[in-house]
């Protein structure tokens, strides 16, 4: 998670001067959260990088040659990033598939959290305190209590994001 500011200020970066310098630094950076192991906040941060490019190539200058030039020096950027992550991921993979997770089918995914169990995060119980009838409780927490009894994230979290909407960034 330390890594995302980094990926995500290397995104501006090549956004507002694609080059050579900015994607190599997106690169180093992607690639330190690639070797970090954590491929739901790589993910994350994936998601987020792609969605500032989008909204940097919509209200930038009319043409195409800006939008070439940042997908060729994004490429090499995702190119230094996957290199550098290959060195932590390539041999889990190879542990991954070799291990009896694999087999497990779906028990492989028994206390996973819901998608409607975000809810939670602005919230607190919103979802997993509501009197849910058996037949919900067992589609959303297997027929048991949920895995994380509170998910909120705290008025302080939501502050903190409402001011960077209000400072538009």
């Amino acid at each position: 998670a330390s890594w995302m500011p980094w990926v995500l200020a290397g995104v501006v970066a090549l956004a507002r001067r694609p080059g050579p310098a900015s994607a190599l630094a997106l690169g180093l950076c992607g690639g330190g959260q690639l070797l970090a192991g954590s491929g739901d906040l790589c993910l994350a941060t994936g998601l987020a990088g792609a969605a500032g490019l989008a909204w940097h190539l919509a209200h930038a200058r009319p043409g195409g040659q800006q939008a070439a030039r940042l997908a060729g020096h994004g490429l090499l950027a995702a190119t230094v990033a996957v290199l550098i992550g290959a060195l932590q991921w390539l041999p889990t993979l190879a542990q991954a598939l070799s291990g009896a997770r694999a087999a497990q089918g779906a028990g492989s995914t028994y206390w996973s959290l819901h998608p409607w169990s975000l809810a939670d995060l602005v919230v607190p119980r919103l979802l997993a305190g509501l009197p849910l009838a058996p037949e919900a409780r067992e589609a959303l927490f297997e027929g048991r209590a949920p895995l994380l009894a509170v998910l909120y994230l705290g008025v302080s979290t939501l502050a903190l994001a409402a001011l960077a909407l209000a400072a538009g960034g």
